[in-house]
């Protein structure tokens, strides 16, 4: 393993933002899948997209405390918000930010630090390919 790799391994400052909407039975067993990591996340923080008020979601104290920063919003600012918080709130040189139906296997951070090693970019669980950025909301930076 090249130095490179071993020193973004050995960093570990990550920090995870953890999004939810309508799916609050996953994200115990989220929180638990972090636990497990190879590599632990530094902070874990929450968004929550705005909800219709005939929907109401609400967190156990013990649940909340897992968390260094939990932001609610009080309207739907779709999909694009979550990524605006984290650059707003994260410290850390490395980000990961799941969906609320996404469950990281216990080597998902290790892994990612591991490709960032070889190839910087953007990791995901799935997703699309931008050719060229020209419909990203945030600009082009």
């Amino acid at each position: 393993m090249s130095n490179i790799k071993k020193d973004i391994i050995t960093k570990k400052n990550v920090d995870v933002v953890l999004t939810l909407y309508k799916r609050p039975e996953v994200l115990l067993r989220q929180l638990n899948a972090l636990q497990v990591q190879t590599i632990k996340p530094r902070n874990i923080y929450l968004y929550q997209d705005g909800i219709d008020s005939y929907y109401e979601i609400t967190l156990k104290s013990e649940i909340q405390e897992q968390f260094t920063d939990i932001k609610i919003s009080e309207d739907n600012k779709g999909v694009w918000e979550r990524f605006k918080y984290a650059l707003e709130i994260v410290q850390s040189e490395y980000v990961c930010l799941f969906d609320d139906d996404t469950i990281p296997g216990k080597k998902w951070i290790e892994n990612c630090l591991k490709c960032m090693g070889e190839k910087k970019g953007i990791y995901g669980t799935n997703g699309i390919l931008l050719n060229p950025n020209t419909n990203y909301p945030y600009g082009n930076d």
